[in-house]
């Protein structure tokens, strides 16, 4: 085991990359201190170095260039991601210039990314404009002079809340705001090769949209050939996820396997030509192709992931030099998270990352459990063998986000990945021919619509089919990690066939089973009120055990909180309502009502020997309001609207 990872120093570098950011991630939410994140994570790959002298000499240079790099990320991550330098809360009524960089246009509303200048320092906005205001598309690199009233994005802070702010700041947009005005819009000048390919992007979303006679399936069709899933239909989002297919929707290696191969068909003839480096040569064709259609498809992380692996096996292959897929892999990751430390908590990185190294490292074993005699049957093992070995690093992550598994997804991937391959062919012949017959390319964008009303029709089919999904799956991300620590365990017990490392892997499936068990008795002992701001109004929700009554039973912020917490009943009062419940509840001291007036109850909270008076308003008298809505206003804005936990 020792000597399978030593061979790959990559895997060393990004889980230790992966270890900096967490750590520093934790200590800086609690403390607020660079140099103390610092000093905690140089403590830590310190002590690592020590483990790696007494184990094994080899590999001290390699923790002595880890820790190096570790430090410098740890400055890029604090100071350049979470600290942007400018600390303004309000900025209201300024004239400024935003420059356009991503669009999405919904509801009569465009909502933009754009980045502009405040404080000396080029910060990305999210900046919403009424479609009343402007007179054609906006693109990428438009430039927007307006009024605009901006607010500085506070994050939870906290790990037991998914915030929307949180998911922002994730991806280094630091303030946001409604442009109330927008006096010019100048068109981009400076045409970039990102620019070009967005516009290219557009047109191609156009040609497809403009081929089909259902938006629905012209829709898909997008969303499967450029990853664009905003205009999607919501119960086909739902079918492909239930069904165990949503990876199909996420342009990935998948696509950009299909991509590689195409272009490297294309590029045979270059072959036979008595050209001097002419596998040079190709292989700088096929890198240009995969690059650019990873630009048009918007440079995902799932995507990016997938570009720079096949660039590095590109590369190898013109090196002559053998390529080791796992290695690779890591360095994938690596050179990700240390461009943008952030990525590691993206959902589509998650789950990109471990499904390919859960193919490169279990595919092989379930190829040998079928072995077919006829060539016609090969790829159909080949399609199940690689369907069943993703799903093993993959499930434990899903499960975590979305607490639920398919049943059926052996089958709906038999149906959608061949499916899914002949669309985007389909697709691609559909706009090249465009140019030359709109005709032919309306005939096959009717083609088109056959194949993906019987694709749809046939995941409809099986979520409807009995025991089609398992859902209610709550873990927690202590399980996460103990599941997939022992399903490696499990992978390098096949690799040596070793029974100690079994036994390991078996004792952490046990720990993880114990684990859930004591999860779901402390839980179901519990009760909790929890008081957070939603839709500018605050609300509250009150747990016991797996059953929750809050004010505002739909809101996301306590999506996660009720996932860690198993939450399968919510019921929906009024606020004043579930205040009078919340009043009849004596049996800790810490929380008892102190006054209660017409508009205004008073709840105090003893914590870190701090009295936190919270003033909840429960009717809407707008003299109360003027009066105490500011003081209210004012601690979730110290506390960064962090929602309460009282337990009762």
């Amino acid at each position: 085991m020792l000597a399978y990872t030593l061979a790959r120093p990559f895997i060393y570098l990004f889980l230790g990359l992966c270890l900096s950011i967490a750590a520093t991630d934790i200590y800086y939410s609690l403390y607020s201190s660079n140099t103390q994140a610092n000093i905690l994570v140089s403590s830590l790959f310190a002590a690592l170095l020590l483990i790696a002298i007494r184990k094994k000499k080899k590999s001290i240079a390699l923790f002595i260039i880890a820790i190096f790099l570790f430090c410098i990320n740890e400055y890029v991550h604090l100071y350049q991601v979470h600290d942007p330098g400018h600390s303004s809360n309000f900025l209201n009524y300024l004239k400024i210039d935003f420059k356009i960089i991503s669009d999405n246009f919904k509801n009569n509303r465009h909502s933009c990314i754009a980045i502009a200048t405040i404080n000396n320092h080029d910060v990305q906005c999210k900046i919403t404009i009424q479609d009343s205001t402007i007179n054609y598309p906006l693109q990428y690199g438009d430039i927007l002079s307006g009024t605009i009233c901006l607010n500085k994005i506070h994050g939870s802070g906290s790990r037991t809340f998914n915030t929307y702010p949180d998911y922002l700041l994730n991806k280094h947009i630091f303030y946001e705001g409604f442009m109330t005005k927008i006096d010019h819009v100048q068109s981009a000048s400076n045409y970039s090769l990102y620019q070009m390919t967005q516009y290219l992007a557009t047109q191609i979303k156009n040609i497809l949209l403009s081929t089909s006679s259902n938006s629905e399936n012209a829709n898909l069709l997008v969303s499967l050939i450029l990853g664009d899933k905003t205009e999607l239909n919501k119960d086909i989002k739902q079918a492909f996820l239930s069904t165990g297919t949503a990876h199909i929707l996420a342009v990935s290696g998948l696509h950009l396997g299909l991509v590689y191969y195409l272009l490297s068909l294309a590029c045979k003839p270059i072959r036979k030509l008595k050209i001097k480096n002419s596998k040079l040569l190709e292989s700088i064709l096929i890198l240009i192709g995969i690059w650019v259609f990873a630009l048009i498809t918007g440079l995902g992380s799932s995507i990016l992931r997938a570009a720079i692996m096949f660039s590095f096996i590109q590369f190898a292959n013109c090196l002559k030099r053998k390529n080791d897929s796992v290695n690779t892999l890591f360095a994938c990751g690596f050179f990700m998270a240390a461009y943008n430390p952030c990525i590691l908590s993206d959902i589509g990185f998650q789950l990109s990352f471990s499904a390919v190294l859960s193919i490169i490292w279990f595919n092989p074993y379930f190829s040998r459990i079928w072995l077919p005699q006829k060539k016609l049957l090969i790829p159909i093992r080949d399609l199940f063998s690689v369907s069943c070995s993703v799903q093993i690093l993959v499930s434990p992550i899903s499960i975590y986000y979305f607490q639920q598994f398919p049943i059926y997804f052996l089958l709906s991937n038999l149906i959608w990945i061949p499916l899914s391959f002949l669309l985007m062919i389909l697709g691609s012949i559909q706009v090249f021919l465009y140019a030359f017959s709109q005709k032919i390319a309306s005939f096959l964008g009717v083609i088109s619509e056959e194949f993906i009303q019987f694709g749809v029709a046939c995941l409809k089919c099986i979520q409807k089919a009995p025991y089609s999904i398992l859902d209610n799956i709550w873990i927690n991300e202590a399980q996460v990690i103990f599941m997939l620590s022992s399903l490696v365990f499990l992978k390098f017990y096949f690799h040596t066939q070793n029974s100690v490392i079994l036994i390991k892997s078996l004792v952490i499936a046990i720990l993880v089973c114990l684990s859930a068990y004591y999860t779901e008795y402390t839980i179901s002992k519990s009760r909790e009120l929890v008081i957070y701001k939603y839709n500018n109004a605050f609300q509250m929700e009150l747990r016991e055990g797996h059953h929750s009554i809050g004010s505002s039973p739909n809101s996301s912020i306590l999506t996660k909180y009720r996932s860690l917490n198993k939450v399968n009943h919510r019921d929906s009062i009024s606020l004043s309502e579930l205040i009078s419940l919340t009043n009849k509840i004596q049996n800790d001291v810490s929380i008892q009502p102190l006054k209660c007036s017409k508009n205004l109850y008073y709840l105090n909270q003893k914590e870190n020997n701090m009295l936190l008076h919270l003033k909840i308003l429960t009717e809407f008298d707008s003299k109360c309001i003027l009066e105490e809505n500011y003081k209210i206003s004012e601690y979730f804005n110290m506390s960064k609207n962090n929602p309460i936990i009282i337990k009762l």
